[in-house]
């Protein structure tokens, strides 16, 4: 699938379900770049990976934002990088499951 345009500031309609975060993601305070102060987590099962697709999404959706403001501040426009159904498909599918 291609990537979909989203709006800077659009907040989404949605209700509070597994699939979305009951926090917004643009209210998190942006990382050090060597994460100290940060937590990663490691070695989740299947069904944590699946649980976790809306915040995942989000998460990709949020970097790709402050990418785009990053580069640049006026921007109102930017790219999805990745959608909750890829994501949950790849948690599904994929054979040995890991990350962070």
């Amino acid at each position: 699938g291609g990537a979909m345009a989203a709006t800077m500031g659009a907040s989404s309609r949605r209700r509070p379900t597994e699939e979305w975060s009951l926090y917004s993601f643009a209210l998190v305070p942006h990382c050090r770049p060597d994460l100290q102060g940060s937590c990663v987590l490691a070695g989740m099962s299947r069904h944590s990976w699946l649980s976790s697709v809306g915040e995942l999404a989000q998460l990709c959706t949020e970097a790709a934002r402050r990418r785009a403001l990053r580069k640049s501040p006026g921007a109102q426009k930017f790219d999805k990088p990745l959608s909750a159904e890829f994501i949950r498909e790849r948690a599904d599918i994929d054979d040995p499951i890991r990350g962070y």
